[in-house]
């Protein structure tokens, strides 16, 4: 009687399998060999101290297969950020996964990244703003708009990808040179908070180390402004009968009149046009234009 529905929850959700490859030994009734028994040799697995080549199968992680990652070899070497990044941001966490020694070298040199923003931005003396602050600022209101989307979905991955872009427009802002300590402060804080919950540790210590007494935990979660957000250029499509012939950089809120314009001025387009007549224009505001013709 203490919930009013039959199961203690209302939406079942299934994660998938995470997969590595496994070797059996041909000569054993094809057995699994300990990964720690394997050697390879030019990238031949071979069953070490012998002559023995294995067989390579993927499967799901299992310690009958003997290819289990241990964590705690992992967590010794990068830190359990990195392993619960890479976890996260392998696959949708819904579908099957292969595992990845690379991968996991991947989420390590992103959080290392993280971590090389916040000394840079110990360095930084002024506080004025400049033009190249806008696009980083917009990158961040889009960044937090759409991982706080993906995080309601599930769709941890790409929440991920979105903040590793976001690192790198920070990077981007900070290789420029003369710019604002107040503007990527705000950025790489913004960039923190969403980081969070996938790495909890780096963020909590790089929290501190800009100088916050609280935890970033009990911080509130950023919120995007929505005007900060709108582009001032956008890359608009010109398709003649559907088949992409063009990209066109136009200001937000172009018309279809300009837009139409300045596409059937475009060079690639008018070699497409040579002896045809445009008898129809289909236009999708701030992102297509389409030329009908025959």
């Amino acid at each position: 009687g203490l919930v009013n529905f039959e199961e203690p929850f209302t939406r079942l959700f299934n994660q998938g399998m995470i997969t590595k490859e496994g070797y059996r030994d041909p000569s054993n009734n094809s057995a699994w060999v300990p990964l720690d028994e394997v050697e390879l040799r030019e990238g031949v697995p071979f069953h070490k101290g012998t002559e023995q080549q294995l067989v390579p199968e993927v499967g799901k992680m299992s310690k009958s297969r003997f290819n289990v990652v241990p964590p705690d070899e992992l967590i010794a070497r990068y830190g359990a950020d990195t392993e619960r990044v890479y976890t996260l941001f392998i696959a949708p966490p819904d579908k099957e996964a292969a595992w990845s020694d690379d991968g996991v070298i991947g989420a390590w040199r992103f959080l290392s990244r993280v971590w090389t923003l916040g000394e840079q931005i110990e360095t930084l003396r002024s506080d004025e703003s400049d033009p190249a602050s806008v696009k980083m600022i917009r990158k961040t209101h889009q960044t937090i708009a759409s991982v706080t989307r993906k995080i309601e979905r599930f769709e941890f991955n790409t929440a991920i990808s979105s903040l590793m872009e976001l690192s790198h427009a920070i990077a981007d802002y900070l290789a420029a040179g003369g710019v604002s300590r107040r503007d990527a402060t705000l950025a790489y804080e913004s960039l923190l908070k969403l980081l969070h919950p996938f790495a909890p540790h780096i963020t909590e210590e790089l929290w501190e180390r800009l100088g916050h007494d609280g935890f970033i935990l009990t911080s509130s979660w950023p919120e995007a402004d929505t005007e900060l957000m709108k582009e001032d250029m956008l890359t608009v499509v010109v398709q003649i009968n559907g088949k992409l012939r063009a990209q066109m950089e136009l200001p937000a809120g172009v018309d279809q009149e300009t837009a139409t314009s300045e596409a059937l001025q475009h060079p690639k387009v008018l070699t497409h046009l040579e002896g045809r007549q445009v008898v129809k224009t289909i236009y999708v505001p701030g992102k297509l234009v389409n030329l009908v013709v025959r």
